[in-house]
């Protein structure tokens, strides 16, 4: 199982998000750790600026992280909106 870790500014917008949804980001990042490759989330590996990381879509929410395999380390970067969700 991988461990998660959470940029704090990452953290700062979950903490802002309602309960319910904050229970969705809880019980997809619960799926991830066990198997971040997972078929049945809605993940997709991102490209550009982003390559090498992938993205985990909830909702309107976006949750972009970065899987260090050697570690077994899932580190999450961002969590935001989907609009403003891969603007630098």
């Amino acid at each position: 199982m991988y461990r998660v870790q959470i940029h704090r500014d990452a953290l700062k917008v979950y903490r802002k998000l309602e309960r319910e949804l904050q229970a969705r980001i809880d019980a997809a990042v619960e799926k991830l750790r066990a198997d971040p490759w997972r078929r049945d989330l809605d993940v997709k590996r991102l490209h550009g600026a982003y390559a090498g990381y992938c993205r985990l879509r909830i909702g309107d929410v976006r949750v972009v992280y970065f899987v260090d395999r050697e570690a077994g380390v899932i580190y999450i970067d961002g969590i935001t909106h989907r609009g403003g969700a891969y603007r630098e």
